[in-house]
């Protein structure tokens, strides 16, 4: 899980780095546009999830069990690219298919580069469509709880953009378990988030219940070169005399959790995954004694 999921994390990580440094909003840093820093900081970044893969390779990549099925979606496609024979393949309505690999590839890539324009570029209302909130826009409890920048509940028909659909988990790469679990947490997650929204804790009553930007006490967005230094450092005194940084309710019950699922994660693999890390230190044992008696007879 570690080769498999970590690196494209730190990848994205890289990128958010460099924008946050420098953005004139944010950092401001002009250096982080230097090209070769940006080279340094992908890779150094990339480096710690190689290393951690190969650090706990016999815990956390070696084993089947540990392999994420999103990787088997990517070895599949490579796989079915790089075999030179086409077979047949049985289709819905009893049709058989006989369109080579490459030649369906090229037509689904086709289709979606064409209908991705639709929800992103000519119609905006098919990635948020929030028809229920469209019905009374000024009624402040609708909007709040159907509208895109509110809760979407009972929105049943949210969006039709694939991106939005697979933006935390996606149902056809993903097992069942782990989606009906993610759908679980976001409805206990919308349920705070109504309660902290309504109650109006921590000024959170003042934003918008779903959003992720963060704001000041002027209602502005929050301009984070006004509470740090030249060399980019965090400024106690500036922070007084600027403002606290505000957030939205659900942005805030997202950094709590956060919080909270970083201790959770020891407990939760001590209980049901300690059986695993049990075989990995079996294994390593065992490798560490067959490569001690191979070194002692060479």
């Amino acid at each position: 899980m570690v080769g498999s999921r970590e690196v494209p994390d730190l990848m994205r990580a890289a990128r958010y780095i460099i924008f946050t440094q420098a953005m004139p909003f944010y950092f401001n840093q002009q250096y982080a546009r230097n090209f070769s820093y940006q080279v340094l900081i992908a890779l150094s970044t990339n480096f710690i999830g190689y290393g951690l893969a190969g650090l706990t390779r016999r815990f956390l990549v070696y084993p089947s069990y540990t392999v994420w099925p999103r990787s088997l979606v990517t070895i599949a496609l490579n796989s079915a690219l790089h075999n030179e024979k086409n077979f047949p393949v049985p289709g819905p309505f009893k049709k058989i298919f006989r369109m080579s690999r490459y030649k369906f590839f090229l037509v689904a890539f086709a289709a979606m580069f064409v209908y991705n324009w639709f929800p992103n570029v000519i119609m905006d209302a098919l990635s948020n469509f929030d028809w229920m909130a469209w019905i009374a826009p000024t009624n402040r409890n609708l909007v709040v709880w159907t509208g895109a920048a509110g809760l979407s509940l009972f929105n049943f028909i949210p969006t039709f953009d694939w991106n939005i659909v697979t933006f935390i988990s996606d149902p056809l790469m993903v097992p069942a378990f782990a989606t009906f679990n993610n759908v679980a947490g976001g409805a206990v997650g919308l349920l705070l988030a109504a309660g902290l929204w309504y109650t109006n804790t921590w000024n959170t009553g003042y934003l918008a219940p779903v959003q992720n930007k963060i704001w000041d006490h002027y209602g502005k967005r929050y301009n984070v070169t006004r509470i740090v230094d030249s060399r980019g450092y965090f400024d106690h005194d500036k922070y007084m005399d600027y403002s606290a940084a505000y957030l939205g309710a659900s942005n805030a019950l997202v950094y709590g959790c956060f919080f909270a699922a970083y201790s959770a994660v020891v407990t939760y693999v001590i209980l049901f995954h300690h059986r695993e890390f049990t075989m990995g230190f079996k294994n390593l044992v065992s490798a560490s004694a067959i490569s001690t008696i191979g070194y002692n007879e060479g």
